[in-house]
């Protein structure tokens, strides 16, 4: 650990560092859907505030007791070309989730099951039908992996 900053200080950095970066990516989502949809799509819900939240208390639990040399690796082993080094069981994941992103993404361009024009109620079935069943899957995954874990002690 450096002696610079203290460990409140970094997680509270770290902290909004997290909930931007979500913020801000839920906030590329209403701009997408918006600009797709040509409405005024208003986020409503506990959700929109609760996953920057969290992703900025995970952020700050897991950056901020790591020391400056942990966190460069960190960010060299998230580039692509090391994607290779990844574990097998993480590299199925991803593969598994870009096909079904592609799968479904192929269907509606080949079978136009919404016809000429997409509305927005279609949109919001068809963003269900490409985010649900990855995270379910993905869930699904941890929960098996933390089920079969050898246990501690």
């Amino acid at each position: 650990m450096e002696a610079g900053l203290g460990i409140g200080y970094r997680r509270t950095g770290f902290f909004v560092v997290g909930f931007l970066l979500a913020a801000t990516a839920e906030g590329l989502l209403v701009v997408l859907i918006n600009s797709i949809s040509r409405g005024a799509y208003t986020p409503v819900g506990l959700g929109w505030i609760t996953l920057p939240i969290l992703a900025g208390t995970a952020t700050a639990r897991f950056l901020a007791e790591k020391s400056a040399e942990d966190l460069t690796l960190l960010l060299t082993q998230l580039a692509l070309p090391h994607m290779l080094t990844v574990s097998r069981g993480r590299r199925i994941a991803v593969a598994g989730v870009t096909s079904w992103l592609l799968a479904v993404a192929g269907y509606v361009l080949v079978a136009d099951p919404f016809g000429s024009y997409i509305s927005n109620r279609e949109w919001g079935a068809l963003l269900k039908w490409i985010t649900v069943p990855p995270l379910v899957a993905v869930a699904a995954w941890f929960l098996y992996r933390w089920a079969n874990r050898k246990e501690l002690g």
